[in-house]
């Protein structure tokens, strides 16, 4: 675990861009500040008019050729947003600024010192163009001639500024600009070299190849790694279970498949929670259908969206066994140390719902669920395990065999058993709501309520990837007190899927959050509202259905993050030596040149 949560850190780099405006003003700002830190270093007196030559020379030697080389690149690139383009332009800007910096304070003392910066700064841009155009927008054959192209309109306006004294004359400054690049490509041929074996031997992709596979999900939606995972992968057997409500305003299935909705962004199962809800919806035209997070972790990844068909035909299977009853219900709640089950009890099945909030509430490993459901299943029924996923903390964890978690759950099972009481007729109604928030997956929020006598249970669903313990009390505490309001003795709780859809940017934590409170308060209380105007008399069934999926796994998963570990441990020593040598031989070939 601690291995994957150093891989799963490096995703903190994937970060929010500035529109294509911001990053272009950011462009033309690193060329001003340059020109006023230059003037400072070469006038002996500032004046307005030293001040305005020195600005311009900044956006002349610095801006435009970034903004030209970005122009040009967008313009035969259309498939690369103007937004990363124009940052990449950002980035090398400031390269560029430092070393002509650099190069002017070293030239005071030796001037051969400073243009041999001003030449290794080109090659350094060079090979930032050259990394970021290869590994990160996937442009495989045309990285190098775009890369080229950039540093010789860099090249261009230095040699026609006369900023720097490069001691040659342009033709010859021109070659050594090309000659530090070529180095530097070299050097880092090497180190993806070294970095590419670790992968290729263990899974027959390169890690450069890999980078960029995962990079163009990030940036493009690309499912293009998914047939590498169905290289990798193999196939479990796990399950689907199936419940269901009848009433009179229609049909509401509750779905658990067994398995993860990860790894991220459109990969594999990532989008299950939305795509699942949609394929059972068209399946039982005039149904609703919650698909719930269940007891598995990220061993069950499937390997592409692909496996959904697997898992449809799975629920077909199982809703053909539905047996419909009257509707009767009782519910539970058992207690163990920090592990809590909501147990409610229905005529021919029963839903355990695993949580520790306000205490991490993480993924629970799918042999603990399936001790837990045995456990329930004593009384002949099936029982539907959930892990209700409602409490982001920030710990990246799983429960596994053996553990004090999957212990304290299993007493916790028992406990809410032996207080079950005796099932009265229940009434139910469903509202589902959709919400534009970035916390928010595309399924949704789905409310479910069930009333039985005088008491109410609200069991409400997010498409959500967890959610803040504070932001979970306060919603139940506000739906609880609404409920009041009108009269009405609320029990209620949270459940997320963990969907990993949101997962795109900045971490693999994207909790619903307190900034969104107010939003999904009020959004609640009106669902709330019309749940209770909805509600009928219902009756209830539930299956269980095996089925087999093609699944990351759990082999692969260890494998997969201790050579990616390794490689970053290699990578950390090796890079630095390698770029520093080749700096080194580099100042001394231009010494000599």
């Amino acid at each position: 675990m601690h291995a994957e949560k150093r891989t799963i850190s490096l995703t903190r780099y994937f970060i929010p861009l500035p529109s294509p405006q911001k990053a272009a003003l950011l462009v033309l700002l690193v060329g001003c500040a340059f020109g006023i830190l230059s003037g400072l270093l070469t006038h002996e007196q500032a004046s307005v008019f030293n001040l305005g030559n020195d600005v311009g020379l900044g956006i002349f030697l610095v801006s435009l050729p970034s903004l030209i080389s970005g122009i040009s690149l967008y313009a035969f690139r259309r498939v690369l947003t103007l937004k990363r383009i124009l940052s990449l332009c950002f980035l090398s800007s400031i390269f560029y600024a430092f070393f002509y910096l650099a190069g002017s304070i070293a030239g005071i003392t030796n001037a051969q010192w400073g243009s041999n910066l001003v030449f290794i700064g080109y090659g350094l841009s060079f090979i930032l163009w050259y990394a970021i155009l290869r590994l990160g927008f996937g442009l495989k054959r045309t990285a190098l001639p775009f890369s080229m192209v950039q540093l010789l309109f860099n090249a261009a306006f230095l040699l026609g500024s006369n900023y720097i004294v490069l001691g040659s004359d342009p033709f010859s400054s021109l070659i050594k600009f090309y000659f530090a690049s070529g180095l530097l490509l070299l050097a880092t041929y090497l180190i993806f070299w070294l970095i590419n074996a670790p992968m290729k031997k263990s899974f027959g992709v390169s890690s450069t190849e890999a980078i960029t596979l995962f990079a163009s999900q990030w940036l493009y939606r690309s499912n293009a790694l998914e047939e590498k995972f169905e290289d990798i992968g193999n196939e479990v057997h796990t399950q689907l279970a199936l419940a269901a409500f009848r009433t009179r305003h229609g049909t509401t299935y509750f779905a658990v498949p067994y398995v993860h909705f990860g790894p991220f962004g459109s990969l594999g199962g990532s989008e299950f929670s939305y795509l699942l809800k949609n394929r059972i919806e068209r399946m039982a035209p005039g149904s609703g259908a919650y698909v719930f997070h269940g007891t598995v972790t990220h061993d069950f990844n499937p390997v592409s969206s692909g496996e959904l068909d697997r898992v449809s035909a799975a629920f077909l299977r199982a809703r053909s066994k539905l047996v419909f009853k009257e509707g009767r219900m009782s519910f539970a709640h058992g207690k163990s140390g920090a592990c809590r089950t909501h147990l409610l009890s229905f005529s021919n099945f029963s839903l355990l719902g695993l949580s520790r909030a306000p205490l991490t509430t993480e993924d629970v490993n799918y042999a603990v669920g399936c001790s837990i459901m045995n456990l329930a299943e004593r009384d002949g029924h099936p029982a539907i395990a959930i892990d209700e996923h409602n409490s982001e903390t920030g710990e990246v964890t799983s429960f596994e065999p053996g553990s004090p978690e999957a212990h304290g759950y299993e007493s916790a099972v028992r406990h809410a058993l032996s207080q079950k009481t005796a099932q009265k007729p229940f009434r139910f109604s469903s509202v589902h709501c959709g919400i534009a928030l970035n916390s928010i997956g595309s399924a949704g929020i789905s409310l479910a309520l069930f009333e039985s006598g005088k008491s109410h249970y609200c069991l409400i669903l997010m498409d959500s990837n967890g959610i803040e313990p504070a932001m979970r009390r306060y919603l139940i505490d506000e739906l609880t007190v609404h409920a009041k309001r009108k009269g009405i003795m609320l029990w209620a709780e949270i459940f997320t899927t963990d969907t990993h859809q949101l997962n795109a940017v900045k971490g693999v934590l994207n909790p619903l959050s307190w900034a969104a409170k107010s939003e999904v308060t009020a959004m609640l209380k009106g669902a709330f509202d019309e749940a209770c105007s909805k509600l009928a008399p219902a009756q209830c069934a539930a299956a269980k259905e095996p089925m087999v999926i093609k699944v990351i796994g759990s082999k692969q998963s260890t494998e997969l993050v201790s050579t990616v570990n390794s490689i970053i441990a290699m990578a950390r020593v090796a890079t630095p030596i390698i770029l520093l040598g080749t700096m080194a031989l580099l100042f001394w070939a231009l010494s000599k040149i």
